[in-house]
């Protein structure tokens, strides 16, 4: 039996801090983050990130018109925490459907492909990616549902027209509302 100690080399000592280190940055969403370790494309290029961003509103709202103005704004508002994390978000949407669905983008799938790209996102990624997931299906909704950005435009999904989109008074208010209300109360406590 060989007791003589082991010299650790530079070189093997760096070899295996670069392979530690490349395996938390692979597994490790903070980290990815934080290094901002994802391609450039989805960085720099707001062409693809509101095409893929689309995209995704479909997935998570099917029928919604692709083509509604402001669409992806609420994902860019800084005012929400979540528009720093935008590319760090479509890379990692788009690396799932690659891995899942033989190095197809995401926005080369199906619609039940990218529900299943989306659904891995939400229950398989790590806690931090879970977050991201939920968080920007809540914005999806708030956004499509509520009308956050055009408070005229509705959404027919829910059966909201918008304001005021010509509805028949004798529909909107009641003829004779005081008759729904409370009797009126004195400071004593009792009915005038």
């Amino acid at each position: 039996m060989d007791t003589s100690p082991q010299l650790l080399t530079r070189r093997s000592f760096n070899k295996g801090l670069l392979l530690s280190f490349g395996a938390l940055l692979a597994s490790c969403t903070p980290v990815k983050i934080l290094l901002k370790a994802y391609p450039e494309e989805y960085k720099t290029s707001h062409g693809l990130q509101d095409e893929m961003l689309r995209a995704f509103i479909l997935t998570i709202v099917p029928g919604a018109d692709k083509n509604t103005p402001k669409m992806t704004e609420i994902y860019y508002d800084h005012y929400y925490p979540f528009a720093s994390y935008v590319p760090f978000f479509l890379s990692d949407l788009d690396g799932r459907a690659k891995k899942l669905f033989s190095g197809r983008s995401f926005l080369e799938l199906t619609q039940t492909e990218k529900e299943k790209t989306v659904y891995d996102g939400l229950h398989n990624g790590d806690a931090s990616a879970q977050r991201l997931y939920r968080g920007a299906i809540y914005m999806t909704r708030a956004n499509i549902y509520a009308g956050i950005y055009d408070d005229n435009r509705g959404c027919p999904h829910i059966d909201f027209h918008g304001k005021d989109q010509d509805f028949d008074p004798d529909k909107m208010y009641y003829k004779d509302a005081k008759h729904y209300f409370a009797p009126q109360i004195s400071l004593s406590g009792n009915p005038a």
